[in-house]
């Protein structure tokens, strides 16, 4: 038995339950939270059985099945659908991958941050670039390998200025660009730091100047202006990119979260699979965490990423209190076993230390 639906055919079929307590018995089991109650309707579902002509022993054996998996059963309509879900994006994702992850990007309702997909398109080959206020739109665009971030992304930036922008483009220079948005710097300032006004044809330094300078003509220039100690000689500066972002765009996000890491001594995720049951060290990005409580205490799943792919970690309790504040850190690396599960299909490294990483 797998299935809701399972609950209620044996309910029906072995024990003789009318399909409306049948249904009942299956919402208890399926939310598992009344035990009193399931005990109830499982003295029920005994009796009914045994009048159906069940044998003692058969109906304890079949209430037995039922009640094991009170709490697990799903919906087979549910299921079938995302069944199809699955294959679908599997379908599109080994043959569109670029399209497919700007796609996931720009819905922003995957289960993972948005570094986690920004990570796996890279891997797929795609190159990022920053928003331009001339071209960008309000999805991630793709052309080719490349997927231009919207200019929704950059924080701090409100619907309306956006909207304005894609009703008032193209502009051609600071000056056109100014005069028909009359951007805050609050907003304009953002947009220059991630490079969204590149394509007006100046340097950034240069940039900034004509804007506060244009700011200060109509009267809107602030009392103690912002003046950016660098970034403004038109390299593009990967922390404000993060900051405003979420991410960085000009550079690896882990050359920029991991810079100096020698990752020739550790074993590539993709390639800890070959390595079941053995100890290795492995080193990556966290992109995901979770606590876990247990009857020894606290432990912690951990999702790494580095250049070849992702790895699933555990610290059991013990290794957590020795270890778990250093998972504070964005990058770690963890020595540990690789404990296959699933007939070896999967697998998941055991962790026995944390550690910052090498160069």
């Amino acid at each position: 038995m797998a299935y809701e639906e399972h609950i209620l055919l044996v309910a029906n079929g072995f024990a003789g339950l009318s399909w409306g307590r049948a249904d009942i018995l299956c919402r208890a089991l399926v939310k598992n939270k009344d035990r009193r109650r399931i005990e109830e309707l499982g003295a029920e579902f005994r009796a009914q059985a045994v009048r159906h002509g069940r044998s003692p022993e058969d109906t304890e054996a079949v209430w037995k099945m039922l009640a094991d998996l009170a709490g697990y059963m799903f919906n087979k309509a549910h299921s079938a659908a995302y069944a199809v879900e699955a294959f679908r994006g599997a379908y599109l994702k080994t043959r569109y991958p670029v399209e497919f992850l700007a796609a996931v990007l720009s819905n922003r309702r995957g289960f993972y941050a948005p570094i986690v997909y920004v990570l796996e398109a890279l891997r797929a080959g795609a190159r990022f670039l920053p928003p331009d206020v001339n071209l960008s739109e309000t999805r991630f665009l793709v052309r080719g390998d490349t997927i231009r971030l919207p200019l929704d992304q950059v924080k701090g930036l409100s619907r309306e200025t956006v909207k304005h922008i894609l009703q008032a483009r193209p502009f051609s220079d600071a000056g056109d660009f100014y005069r028909r948005l009359r951007p805050h710097r609050s907003e304009w300032l953002p947009l220059l730091k991630v490079g969204a006004l590149d394509s007006l044809g100046e340097p950034r330094g240069r940039l900034f100047w004509r804007l506060a300078r244009l700011e200060t003509v109509h009267g809107n220039a602030l009392l103690e202006p912002e003046v950016p100690e660098s970034g403004l000689d038109g390299k593009p500066k990967p922390q404000w990119e993060h900051e405003l972002l979420g991410f960085p765009v000009s550079c690896h996000p882990l050359d920029y979260f991991a810079p100096g890491i020698d990752w020739r001594r550790y074993v590539p995720a993709a390639e800890l699979g070959r390595h079941l049951e053995k100890e290795v060290e492995a080193c990556g990005l966290i992109v995901c965490d979770r606590l876990h409580p247990t009857e020894r205490g606290t432990m912690k799943f951990l999702t790494l990423a580095d250049y070849t792919g992702f790895l699933e970690a555990a610290l059991f309790p013990d290794v957590y209190r020795g270890y778990g504040h250093l998972t504070t850190c964005p990058v770690v690396a963890l020595r540990g076993r690789v404990d296959p599960f699933d007939n070896r299909k999967g697998f998941c490294l055991n962790a026995f230390r944390v550690q910052s990483p090498r160069g």
